[in-house]
This record gives structure tokens, sequence and C-alpha cells, in this order.
């Protein structure tokens, strides 16, 4: 195979962002689909592509193995332009939330005690790195991008390609707007009241007539953003 030239700290990284986007793709067909075709290499002309699903474990290993040599070569930070690629904390954190798909009932049929384990590991794996943390304000939290609590966004660059939140959520009639994000009442009815308890809780004080009367703080903020 042929030598790859140049800088050999960025030839490392470029790896590491290729080892967890083969992750972060096969891990969406995955979830989307169950197990499917694992292709770890360039394919012939002519090759029959009339490839075997491997079974769901063989997926989430193959994921997995990809996210470990990602982590291995990712660095912790991006900074400037690069800001938004993949680091080690996103390999990281999305083999813990594979880990934790396969150990679910769904996939985990008998209860495996050991994929849990493996899921709590991967999971405080990332806590460890000491790179993330909850952010205080609940309403603030969707107006500071590349916040505390952010491990792997898409980025958006203003002027250029912006997210309009009105053309996507305002009804289609005003100006041909989208209206795709409309809170439905199961949405609403998810929030506690402000003491903790859920609204159809016994003594939670909920009153259907004013229902959005002494709720969580979450909730107001959550309206604040519609």
């Amino acid at each position: 195979s042929a030598t790859i030239k140049g800088d050999p700290i960025k030839i490392e990284q470029l790896k590491g962002q290729a080892y967890f986007l083969r992750a972060w793709f096969y891990s969406s067909l995955v979830n989307l689909y169950g197990p499917v075709p694992i292709i770890n290499r360039a394919l012939e002309l002519g090759e029959d592509l009339s490839i075997s699903r491997s079974t769901y474990e063989e997926c989430i290993q193959f994921i997995t193995e990809d996210l470990d040599s990602a982590t291995a070569l990712l660095p912790l930070n991006w900074e400037g332009v690069n800001l938004g690629r993949a680091t080690k904390g996103s390999a990281m954190g999305l083999k813990s939330r594979m880990l934790l798909y396969a150990a679910s009932p769904l996939n985990n049929l008998s209860n495996d005690a050991a994929k849990w384990q493996a899921a709590s590991d991967a999971a405080k794996a990332v806590i460890d790195l000491n790179q993330y943390s909850l952010y205080p304000d609940y309403y603030e939290i969707f107006h500071e991008d590349n916040n505390q609590e952010v491990i792997f966004d898409v980025q958006y660059a203003f002027p250029t390609r912006t997210m309009n939140i009105e053309f996507d959520q305002n009804p289609a009639n005003i100006d041909g707007a989208q209206g795709l994000w409309k809170p439905t009442q199961e949405l609403v009815d998810s929030y506690e009241m402000a003491d903790g308890k859920k609204i159809f809780d016994p003594g939670s004080g909920y009153d259907e007539q004013n229902p959005y009367i002494n709720r969580d703080p979450r909730f107001y903020n959550s309206w604040k953003l519609l």
C-alpha cells in the first residue's frame, strides 16, 4: 500500500476522524435497520455485492473497535476553524451510547449483566475525562454554542449557514414556513410540577383549568424557546 506523506500528527488525526466517521455511520445504520453487512475494505469491480448481514453483536464490536482506534488518535479539543471535529470525548461518548443500546432489553434478551457493566464503564470513562459538565441554565444552553455540555454537534456558520428556527417551526401560512417543530400535549404533560411531582401524581396540585401554573422552571424556559 502507498505511504501517506505529510505531517505525522495531522495524518494520525485524520485517521482518527476516519475511524470515528465510519463508526458514526455504522451506528446510524444499526440503530435504524438492526444488524447490517460489515464492509471494511475496498470492493473490487465485478465482485459479488450480495454480502450477508453480520450479527448485531458483530456490528457492535466493529463499531466499538473503530471508536477505540479513534479515541487513541484524536485530540481532546479542537480550536479555531477545526472546532466541531470529532474529539476523544466524541468517540468515547458514541461508544458509551452504543454499548448502552446493546445492553438494553431490546438487544439484551438474557439481561447479561456484563453488557450493562461495559456500558457503565464506557460512560464513566467519558465522565473521567473532566471535559464536560452540566450547563447551569436550561434556557441559555440553547444560545451558547459549544458550551461545556456539548460533546459533538453540528456547527452552523452565520450567516451563510444558519438554523432558521422561525422558518422551521412557524405555520405554513406565515411566509411559507415549514411548521416542523410543534410541541405535543404529551411533551407538555411530561414536565413536572415545581415540587418535582408528575402532574397526575396524587397531591401534585395540578389544575387542569390552569395547567401552566406552578410547573417545573424548565417548562417555562422551554415555552420561551418555542
